[in-house]
């Protein structure tokens, strides 16, 4: 049981998780002892808790534990246990590989850059912030690519700021730090800064919206997202019907219910869903899902003339095109 137990740790990060979950359900003399004791046996628990207490918003047990622990200073405590990320997932690697089961990827890294960061600013406790600089040297230090844009992708929906109003601090900072941890910083004061200035023209804001085209298209898609790029003017074009197409190519099974809620949804939001269909081509995936083209056939029967019957882009076929006509 105990070697069982032991080769998950080493392999994966969930199981870690729910120990500290079944942990943490108890009162605070009990788990205090318990996590201690852990702490002797794996010098990574502190970082485990820090992800654990993030993620369900409550940072009072990594509190009493640094405590316990003897460990007053608890920013410093903080930045050493976002550094200990990658060490984390590199263990994790290199278990996998002795053990030939198969390996997550970075899973603390990711689980450390775009969870416990962000919380962390927009909730900790003052008393137990780290400086800002220092956070997000320790940030961006340990940041994939991959993961800096999804950063700036949530940045630019103002999900959450990382500069506040000290980004003169961090810059004069940053002039001491390595190449890659100023790239990392800059791109992601660019984002911030264009979330802020979020009133886009077309035409005089052409690198911004090439900027968010990039970002965009490397997630995929939510509700609200979805609605963002669907409102779209017209001058926007051909800005929101490309990425409608390409979500739709890599992403089908999750924008096609997504699209389906949205034409039975409301008269406004309906309407937009239209109008952005009507400028994707014929043979777009999306055009072809039954349950799209079932949608836009009942929004047309009612006598809101849809805009796939008025654009000849949309016919998909002839009965699509000659349903809509019959109106008795």
């Amino acid at each position: 049981m105990y070697k069982c137990l032991e080769r998950s740790f080493l392999t994966t990060t969930s199981v870690p998780q729910f120990v500290l979950d079944q942990c943490l359900q108890r009162p605070p003399q009990l788990y205090l002892p318990l996590l201690h004791g852990m702490y002797k046996q794996d010098s990574v628990l502190s970082s485990r808790l820090l992800a654990h207490c993030c993620v369900h918003k409550n940072l009072t047990p990594y509190i009493a534990f640094c405590d316990v622990v003897g460990l007053p200073d608890v920013p410093a405590a903080i930045l050493q246990d976002i550094g200990l990320c990658v060490h984390v997932d590199e263990a994790c690697a290199l278990a996998c590989s002795l053990l030939q089961v198969p390996y997550a990827g970075n899973v603390a890294v990711a689980t450390t850059c775009l969870g416990i960061v962000p919380y962390l600013l927009e909730h900790a406790p003052v008393a137990c912030m780290p400086r800002l600089d220092a956070l997000i040297r320790s940030l961006v230090s340990v940041a994939p690519p991959a993961v800096v844009a999804k950063l700036s992708m949530r940045l630019l929906l103002s999900e959450f700021s990382i500069f506040k109003d000290q980004t003169a601090t961090v810059l004069l900072s940053s002039l001491h730090w390595n190449s890659w941890e100023q790239w990392g910083v800059w791109e992601l004061l660019s984002a911030e800064w264009q979330a802020k200035h979020h009133d886009k023209d077309p035409q005089t804001h052409g690198e911004a919206l090439s900027g968010i085209l990039r970002l965009l298209l490397q997630i995929c898609p939510d509700m609200a997202l979805l609605q963002c790029v669907l409102k779209l003017s017209d001058a926007f074009d051909p800005f929101p019907s490309s990425v409608l197409a390409i979500w739709s190519d890599k992403w089908l099974s999750s924008v096609q219910p997504l699209v389906v809620g949205l034409l039975h949804d409301t008269k406004d939001a309906a309407v937009d869903v239209r109008r952005q269909l009507s400028k994707l081509p014929a043979n777009a995936l999306l055009l072809q899902e039954p349950y799209v083209r079932a949608a836009l056939l009942a929004e047309s029967i009612p006598g809101q003339l849809s805009g796939s019957a008025s654009c000849p882009e949309m016919a998909i076929d002839e009965p699509l095109m000659k349903k809509p006509k019959v109106d008795g």
